[in-house]
């Protein structure tokens, strides 16, 4: 009968297409690229991008070989526990980006050697494989063993009994020195004096070329293994309790050499030990209950299961979490819009969605420099904020605070080409109408800085809105994305005039926070807070999109003072600037949009 886990093995073995496709991105590969890859192409440029290294600092470090060194060897092995431990990669792939890593470290390492520094193809041995070599090396050194020890017998039984003749004799050495894999080394021996033992010396073998050692004595081989896995860094994802809470999950650690980690666990800190090469034990104390964490890092998550004891050691509620590090957190000041859809774009691609009961949210990033835009449609206006140039490392978190979301220009709402059009409904949906009559409907699923992705379920196709043309993919003739039309965005789409709706939520002034509500009849209220005990009230208010004019009144109970205020929403619908006045006095009053 079959063991139970023969099915998973088989499916740990095999993977996942999807993270085979993953997985190799994070290398800056397809996976095309991969099964396709010629290690005789690789040259410094290329090695670099593979391993994730700013090739400006990799050059600026040029003349500070040491450095460099350590710098490559630890990016290296980051790499490699990435490949050990990325979820349902298959064996291939993982064994394929291994041998890879392997190649572009000892060109990074070694800038001037050739990228197959011992005449290897990877096939034979890296990829696990093919060709009579890679199926049968084992029993080619198996013969030649059996033949070398056959001639020592003959020289054995052959030799004068007077020993070794006084000629000089040289001996090649094909063992790896410590300038790489492969290089060969010469050694002029002197006759072995008698307190040496013979063993100890080097076996002469044959061999058709003579190199001199490289200089250089840093060891070009891959680094020792890790044996732990680190705790550090900002972990985010999946969190849920006994007592039916289920929502955004967060903890931040630091561990020193010693195994000792700290961190912060949502509000509460924590503190511990590492129990194991995987396993930690946090505990903390908050409002006067304990908690203890039990942690175990698997396949690149962090698995957490947690307690809660009260102080009379009842157990309040237990508790899971699923984490994964992160290293750029996109973070806003205040919550999100209900009606926002707000999504992370990385390097062109949108990584995650928003959560809108979410203050912040963390993307993986490789060691690098990265664009990181966030884009937000709310009320059939389109916004965004670009990072260029976020330098990102593999050991600490930066942070991007988004509160300058701009509407986007142009909106990119309506692309015409010579057959039709393709025109932005609201709320996700799109509509195309080609010239020869018929109507398409459409739903935007991707909005990156290079094109609009829409959907048609109905004939289960899909388009790219790109600047100068439309790709299509799914129809017949169409496997994947490629050009049907050529058109353009129309750079006269605009936003829709402002609505009164549009004015709703929390707004940033020079006298505290201001919320804004609409009631059923349209009329607008809302308040602010000025200072603590101060709570201003706003009713009756107005708006007129034409002149983009709002007014309301306002009521002041800590001094009764009531009055009214006037204000211009600007061309973006992000700032309101204008004027209030009441019995006491008047002055300027400004608000901005927060983040959506």
């Amino acid at each position: 009968m079959p063991r139970e886990t023969d099915a998973a093995d088989s499916l740990a073995n095999e993977g996942s297409p999807e993270a085979d496709r993953h997985l190799a991105e994070n290398f800056g590969m397809t996976l095309k690229q991969l099964r396709e890859f010629d290690p005789q192409t690789l040259d410094v440029t290329r090695a670099c991008k593979f391993l994730g290294l700013p090739l400006k600092r990799f050059d600026l470090l040029g003349s500070q070989s040491g450095a460099r060194g350590r710098w490559v060897d630890s990016i290296a092995r980051e790499k490699r526990n990435l490949i050990e431990t990325f979820p349902e990669a298959s064996q291939d792939v993982k064994e394929m980006l291994e041998a890879i890593r392997k190649f572009a470290l000892r060109k990074c390492l070694n800038p001037d050697s050739p990228a197959l520094m011992d005449g290897r193809r990877p096939q034979d041995e890296d990829f696990g494989g093919g060709g009579f070599l890679g199926r049968n090396r084992f029993f080619l050194w198996g013969g030649t063993l059996v033949l070398f020890a056959f001639a020592c017998g003959l020289v054995a039984v052959f030799m004068p009994k007077d020993g070794p003749s006084k000629q000089r004799t040289t001996v090649v050495d094909t063992a790896p020195p410590s300038s790489g894999k492969g290089a060969s080394t010469v050694r002029t021996n002197q006759p072995i004096p008698p307190s040496e033992p013979v063993a100890n010396k080097p076996t002469a073998v044959p061999n058709l070329q003579v190199n001199k050692p490289d200089p250089d004595p840093r060891p070009t081989t891959d680094p020792a293994p890790r044996t732990v896995t680190s705790f550090n860094g900002y972990w985010t994802g999946q969190h849920s309790n006994s007592d039916g809470w289920k929502g955004y999950g967060k903890l931040t650690l630091t561990e020193d050499g010693d195994g000792a980690i700290s961190g912060t666990w949502f509000a509460t800190k924590v503190s511990g030990r590492r129990e194991g090469k995987k396993t930690s034990v946090l505990r903390g104390k908050d409002d006067g209950q304990s908690m203890q964490l039990n942690c175990t890092i698997e396949g690149g998550v962090m698995k957490i299961e947690y307690s809660v004891t009260k102080g009379s050691g009842e157990t309040a509620y237990t508790g899971k979490s699923n984490l994964r590090r992160v290293n750029v957190i996109v973070r806003a000041k205040n919550k999100l819009l209900d009606d926002a859809v707000v999504t992370v774009e990385l390097d062109g691609k949108r990584v995650t969605e928003w959560p809108n009961n979410l203050l912040e949210v963390g993307v993986p990033a490789r060691p690098g420099q990265h664009q990181v835009v966030i884009r937000s449609a709310y009320k059939g206006v389109f916004y965004s904020q670009t990072f260029d140039a976020v330098t990102v490392s593999s050991d600490e978190a930066i942070v991007l605070d988004t509160n300058k979301l701009k509407v986007d220009q142009p909106q990119r709402v309506a692309w015409t080409h010579s057959a039709g059009s393709f025109t932005y409904q609201g709320n996700g949906k799109w509509l195309e109408a080609p010239q020869n009559g018929g109507k398409y409907n459409f739903v935007e699923v991707v909005r990156v800085t290079d094109y609009v992705e829409l959907h048609d379920a109905s004939r289960n196709c899909s388009v790219r809105l790109l600047a100068g043309s439309m790709h299509l993919k799914g129809l017949k003739g169409y496997p994947e994305f490629k050009e049907y039309y050529v058109g353009r965005w129309e750079k006269e789409a605009t936003p829709a005039p402002p609505r009164p709706e549009d004015l709703i939520g929390m707004w940033n002034s020079d006298f505290g926070k201001v919320s804004l509500e609409i009631t059923k009849s349209g009329v607008i209220s809302g308040y602010w807070v000025q200072d603590l005990n101060k709570k201003g009230v706003i009713t009756g208010g107005a708006f007129t999109p034409g002149t983009r004019t709002l007014t309301f009144l306002i009521a002041q109970p800590w001094n009764n003072e009531k009055g009214s205020a006037t204000f211009t929403l600007s061309a973006d619908s992000t700032k309101l600037d204008g004027t209030w006045k009441h019995s006491s006095g008047n002055g300027k009053w400004q608000m901005t949009r927060v983040a959506r």
